[in-house]
Formats: C-alpha cells, sequence, structure tokens
C-alpha cells in the first residue's frame, strides 16, 4: 500500500493537448539528449498524465474501440503527437511497445544495460516482459563490439555508437583535486554493526566487497596521505526515484563506517571523475563511461568467481586488461596496482588502454544524431 501511495504522489497531471513533435524520447530523460533546435522534441514523463487524452482513451474503452484502457490512452497519446521517431533505452518496455502499437514509427534503442554471459538466456525474457512485446525496433546502438553481438536477439540495424548518456556529457578539463575517487554503488540503508560493517551476513554481496575496499583505500590514505573522494548514488539523477529522501545520510553512514576521512559534493561522478587522478570501482557502469574516455580507471571484481561481471565480455583476455581489472582479493595486490595507476604516466595509460577497442566514445552522439537527421529527412 506504502509504495501505491508513493507511486500517486509523484503523479502530475496536464491538461493541455499535446503538440505534434518530430522526436518522442521515452526514457525519462535519462540521458540528456540533446538535439537540434530545429528538432521538434518531447520528453514522455512516466509519472505524467494528459487529462484529455485519457478522456479520449476512456471514451474508445466506453465504445468497446479498445478492451484496455492502458493500451488506449499510449495508443492515443502517441496518434496526438504523431512523432516520426521513438528513442529510449532497451530497459523500457515502452519502446518495443510502441513498435507493437504503431509500427510505422521508426524506433531507435540505446543500450543503457552492460550485460554479460551469465544474462543471456535471461536478457530477452526481462526485455520482453516474458514475451510480451517482440524485441524489435529499426536501430539498436550499441555501446561496443561484444554488446553488439549480445544484444543480436533484439530485431534491429545494430549499430555501434558507445554510450548514449557519456556521449552527451561534455567535460572540459581541470586540475586533479583527489588522488582516487571511488564509485558507490550503495541502494539501501544498511545498519551498523558496532560501528562497523562487518555484519556481512546481511548485507548484498556489492556492500560487503565495497566495505572491504574502502579499508584497503582507508589504509592508502594513511600510508600516503591520499585524498580520497566519493562519487554517491545518491546524486545520481537517474537512481533517485528509486531510493527515498534518506539514502545520502544512509550512503554517508556506511562509507564513514571504514574510510576515515574522504570528500564528496552534490555533482555528479562524472564531474568529480573529471577532477581526480584515478578512479576505483567494483563494477558501477559509470566506470566503463570513464574509460571510453580514456581516464585511469580501475575496477576490483571481488566476486567474478559468481560470473555476472560485463567485463568478462569486454576484455580481450591480454595483459593490458589487467591494467583496468582485477578479480582477487589480495591485499597487497590491490595496493600495488592502485599505486601503479596513481604513478603511470597520462600518455602511456592512454596508449595501453587504446588497444582495447571495447571501450568506445563518441562525443556530442554524432552517430545518433546524424540517423536521426536522415530519418527526418526522408519524410
Amino acid at each position: 500500500m506504502k509504495k501505491l501511495l508513493d507511486k500517486i504522489k509523484l503523479l502530475k497531471f496536464e491538461i493541455k493537448i499535446p503538440k505534434k513533435t518530430d522526436v518522442l524520447l521515452l526514457d525519462d530523460d535519462y540521458s540528456k539528449l540533446q538535439l537540434d533546435s530545429e528538432i521538434n522534441t518531447k520528453i514522455k514523463n512516466k509519472n505524467s498524465i494528459n487529462l484529455y487524452i485519457l478522456f479520449l482513451a476512456f471514451i474508445d474503452v466506453l465504445l468497446m474501440k479498445s478492451k484496455n484502457l492502458n493500451d488506449s490512452y499510449f495508443v492515443k497519446f502517441i496518434e496526438t503527437l504523431n512523432p516520426q521517431i521513438a528513442i529510449s533505452h532497451e530497459i523500457n518496455p515502452a519502446i518495443f511497445r510502441i513498435k507493437k502499437l504503431c509500427p510505422y514509427i521508426k524506433t531507435i534503442v540505446y543500450q543503457l544495460a552492460d550485460q554479460s554471459e551469465s544474462f543471456r538466456e535471461t536478457s530477452p525474457l526481462m526485455l520482453s516482459l516474458n514475451k510480451k512485446y517482440e524485441l524489435r525496433a529499426d536501430y539498436f546502438l550499441s555501446k561496443n563490439e561484444y554488446s553488439k553481438n549480445f544484444y543480436k536477439f533484439i530485431s534491429a540495424n545494430h549499430i555501434i555508437a558507445g554510450s548514449i548518456k557519456n556521449n552527451e556529457i561534455m567535460l572540459k578539463e581541470q586540475k586533479k583535486d583527489f588522488d582516487i575517487l571511488f564509485i558507490s554503488q550503495f541502494r539501501k540503508k544498511i545498519e551498523s554493526y558496532y560501528g562497523t560493517n562487518k555484519n556481512i551476513g546481511s548485507m548484498r554481496l556489492i556492500d560487503s566487497c565495497t566495505s572491504y575496499i574502502l579499508r584497503v583505500l582507508s589504509e592508502l590514505s594513511d600510508e600516503k596521505g591520499f585524498k580520497i573522494a566519493i562519487g554517491l548514488v545518491s546524486n545520481r539523477d537517474d537512481k533517485k526515484y528509486k531510493i527515498d529522501d534518506s539514502i545520502k545520510e544512509s550512503e554517508l553512514s556506511f562509507f564513514k563506517r571504514d574510510l576515515k576521512k574522504f570528500f564528496h559534493e552534490d555533482v555528479s561522478s562524472y564531474q568529480l571523475a573529471n577532477r581526480s587522478k584515478i578512479i576505483v570501482t567494483i563494477n558501477s557502469t559509470i566506470g566503463y563511461d570513464l574509460l571510453s574516455r580514456g581516464m585511469k580507471v580501475i575496477f576490483f571484481d571481488l566476486f567474478n568467481f559468481l560470473g555476472g561481471s560485463p567485463l568478462d565480455g569486454h576484455t580481450l583476455g591480454e595483459k593490458n586488461d589487467e591494467l583496468f581489472w582485477y578479480t582477487g582479493n589480495d591485499k597487497k595486490i590491490i595496493k600495488e596496482k592502485i599505486m601503479n595507476l596513481v604513478q603511470m604516466d597520462e600518455n602511456n595509460w592512454k596508449e595501453k588502454i587504446k588497444k582495447n577497442k571495447n571501450f568506445i566514445f563518441d562525443p556530442g552522439n554524432k552517430i545518433l544524431k546524424n540517423i536521426v537527421k536522415e530519418i527526418l529527412q526522408k519524410k
């Protein structure tokens, strides 16, 4: 009941008749995509209900033109806006729903989730809502070659374009204020265990691993005087709708129990990374984005033996991969790898990482935006 009430509180009602548009974004503005100003663009907010459209849909149901009010509303909304193109990531089923109910609209799906072989059987079921929708689109934009092959179960013209969200973020070069940035993957409150995080039996696996890495970072900070910053999940726009208002306090409490001193700011992890010498993470998607930009990133995949890490498919099995990925838990090796990365010359790093073609960066999303222009010019 509480979850239902919380969802109702988030609802917003519109009265105006929606204007026609060229491009409909169904991703809740996840990627903050900015198309050319002459292209009319509409973002469909999942928490917004247009009362005019709802009235039309209700009439259709009353006249038995439709059996499902939800589907009727969706179709009426699309027909009113009359977009030529719909864009979203694969996690939002609306992009596959629109192809089913309005097949004449060109759909562009871009990859959000980084997958691995462990999810090859379950991904098609999850994305299709257990086969409710046919996984079909006009274009599917993958982050890299591995993902392009992984997502072949989606019927589409597959193109490698990097991370659409990452491509859209513009960063200017800045001085390095921090030695190390740790990317948080915190999700829910973890109770203190007598002032520690050592009650691992009640913690998520990734939180236990995070706690272990934080203790190593704390030792390094004491030994080397490193300035360590944390990229908080509670500052991420794409996660805020999943977490409650008290999450920042809980997240900070969790980190303080293992890391004596650290810095945090109310800015994105991308901005903090731009001001950090190296980035440490378990397996955050942001880590892959930053790696594609040539930043010095290392993944400490402590539970790799369970499978499921996207890096299993993204690496080449070569020595250069060891620069940014460690699957063990030896504290001494973890410290050595961090020190090697801190001390490594920037040009030397970029030369080595360039050999891995699985991390693609397309600044400004030229690939996606050219596809949009080509479709609109043909109409």
